[in-house]
């Protein structure tokens, strides 16, 4: 019943996305300031309240990532923005190294879905469901060279939670938080309008990431195809869903959240039904293994 109720949301939802999508999908966009001085509906402050599609989107500056100390190039991830039916979530999307080549034009990409941990969301203190570039925090410099360098030739995908007061965020669980079912139709666009290959999808994800890594894995097992949570583990028990996935579960001996046992348990529970799992635990490491 939990794979026909699944099957029939995320068809109906697919429909909702086809009927109204658009693709404002573009290696060359700009990255453009939010502005809150500006009208509402303007280039620098864009609506978030138009439902129903994807729209070009802004990004905050950041310490830390685009000022600051150990600030990067953050321009070649450019940012979008989805509301289906009030559900909200901005992305920054980096598109793959050969994508604009004459002799790639039919050429489908692979793409990793990178779920931030619960410090990076965007907040009221810092522009909110403009923000748009926290999430760029860990692995944004790392994977952006990959990406560069040509060692990745695909996609990288960085979705954001705005988590308003509180700057402290969860991606909730799936099937009942929204973000899921954003990240899933966004996926559905790329594949229809970017030629992303729908069946070399990547996820992973670190702390709270790391935990959604676990969820989207065992709740959309056909939407995944391999899976690197660290720092985190799972409280799903429905592992033989998603035992053919290939999974690298990294985590810290030292670590209380999840502890080792924990990890082990959950390591133990999918190797013994013969699960395509490693299991990378760092003796010295706790909580910040990634």
């Amino acid at each position: 019943m939990k794979r026909i109720l699944l099957l029939t949301t995320t068809s109906m939802l697919f429909c909702v996305a086809m009927l109204q999508a658009q693709n404002v999908f573009d290696p060359a966009d700009p990255i453009v300031r939010y502005n809150s001085a500006a009208t509402l509906g303007t280039a620098t402050n864009p609506d978030p309240t138009i439902q129903n599609q994807l729209q070009k989107w802004v990004s905050v500056a950041s310490n830390g990532i685009s000022t600051g100390s150990g600030s990067y190039d953050v321009t070649s991830y450019k940012a979008y923005f989805i509301n289906i039916g009030g559900a909200q979530m901005c992305f920054r999307l980096k598109f793959p190294k050969s994508y604009t080549n004459p002799d790639s034009a039919g050429k489908k990409y692979p793409i990793m879905v990178f779920f931030h941990g619960a410090g990076e969301p965007g907040c009221n203190s810092n522009g909110g469901v403009y923000n748009n570039e926290r999430q760029l925090t860990h692995g944004g410099k790392l994977f952006r060279d990959r990406v560069d360098n040509g060692s990745f030739d695909g996609f990288l995908f960085y979705p954001q939670v705005n988590s308003g007061s509180s700057c402290s965020s969860t991606w909730g669980t799936a099937p009942y938080s929204p973000y899921y079912n954003l990240v899933l139709r966004s996926l559905d666009s790329l594949t229809k309008y970017a030629r992303m290959d729908v069946d070399r999808v990547f996820v992973d994800g670190l702390s709270n990431g790391g935990a959604t890594t676990w969820s989207m894995t065992s709740e959309y097992p056909r939407s995944v195809a391999a899976a690197a949570p660290s720092a985190a583990a799972t409280g799903a028990t429905n592992f033989a869903d998603f035992a053919a996935i290939p999974i690298w579960f990294a985590t810290g001996a030292l670590d209380t959240n999840p502890n080792q046992a924990f990890a082990e348990s959950v390591y133990n529970n999918l190797k013994n039904i013969g699960a395509d799992i490693r299991f990378t635990l760092y003796p010295d490491l706790g909580h910040g293994v990634w």
